[in-house]
C-alpha cells in the first residue's frame, strides 16, 4: 500500500500535485488557507431601468 501524501515532505508529493498546490499560501491579514473563487460580473443593459437616471 502507497503511504498517503505529506504536503509537509516534498518528496511524498508528486509532480502534479505540486503543480495544483504548490503555490497555496495562508493569507497573512485573514488566516484564510484558500483564496475566495468570485464568480460576479457586472453589465450595463440597454434597457435596463436601474441604469436611466
Amino acid at each position: 500500500m502507497t503511504p498517503s501524501p505529506d504536503k509537509h515532505d516534498a518528496s511524498t508529493v508528486g509532480d502534479l500535485t505540486w503543480a495544483v498546490h504548490g503555490g497555496n499560501r495562508i493569507d497573512a491579514g485573514t488566516g484564510a488557507i484558500r483564496s475566495p473563487l468570485v464568480m460576479a460580473n457586472s453589465y450595463l443593459l440597454p434597457e435596463d431601468p436601474a441604469s436611466m437616471n
